[in-house]
Parts: structure tokens; C-alpha cells; sequence
């Protein structure tokens, strides 16, 4: 507004938009483009065709709600989605699967022994494998 360059006449339309302007609606306008969008990202490619169509919000009911929903973790459409993997984790070797059908006969015979008795077993039975380290 203060912009040497800009004419009298643009100034006051700029004025008469700015008495205008409902900071409720334009949120309500702007969370309703952002579900819009989300929607639209989730599309996948192979849909072709598919349209959304635009959410007409009730500005009484949002204003009323509007309050709260920070309150219980609110998610806007554009928010970054949880990740979920989709493969498989592969299972890694574990070093113990030679010997497990060995510990578990110690475990039949003794349901007792602890994880350092299982391991002081193993060392005495694979030095080189289960040192003291």
C-alpha cells in the first residue's frame, strides 16, 4: 500500500477486498482445497478419469470444530502419511542357529538355566565362537 508506484484506483480495491476478507472462511476455503488435494495425491495412476469433487464445508459447523482438533492430533489431507512397509523384512542369520537344536535340549533338560548359563554352555562347547568377550 505504501508503494510510491502503485495508482489510487488499486489501492482502494485492495481495500475494499481487505474489508471483505473472513479469516474463518479463508481457513475453512483453505483446509477444504487441502483435503482436496491429499485426495487427489492418493490417487493412484492407473485410476484415470476418477474427479474429485469439491467439499462444500458448513462455515458454523467448521468454526465450531475448529477449536478441538488440535487437541486430537488433527491431520490435514496434505499431511506426510505414516510410513508401511510394504515388502517383507528379510530375517537376518543368526549366529545361534547351528546350535539351537542343542539349546534346546539343554532347555528340555534343564527348563532352569539362564541366558548366561546357556552361554557359558556354548562357549565351553564353541570356544572360538562365544569367547568371553
Amino acid at each position: 500500500m505504501v508503494h510510491p508506484h502503485l495508482n489510487e484506483a488499486f489501492k482502494c480495491r485492495l481495500r475494499e477486498i481487505y474489508r471483505t476478507l473472513d479469516p474463518v472462511a479463508l481457513l475453512a476455503q483453505m483446509r477444504d482445497a487441502q483435503n482436496e488435494l491429499g485426495k487427489r495425491v492418493d490417487q493412484r495412476e492407473g485410476k484415470p478419469g476418477m474427479t474429485v469433487a469439491p467439499v462444500q464445508s458448513d462455515l458454523a459447523a467448521f468454526a465450531r470444530e475448529l477449536g478441538d482438533g488440535w487437541k486430537q492430533g488433527e491431520q490435514r489431507g496434505i499431511h506426510r502419511r505414516r510410513y508401511v512397509r510394504r515388502k517383507p523384512v528379510p530375517r537376518r542369520p543368526s549366529m545361534l542357529d547351528p546350535y539351537i537344536p542343542m539349546i534346546e535340549e539343554w532347555l528340555a533338560a534343564a527348563p532352569h538355566l539362564s541366558a548366561v548359563d546357556l552361554l557359558s554352555r556354548l562357549a565351553a562347547h564353541a570356544p572360538a565362537q562365544f569367547s568371553g568377550r
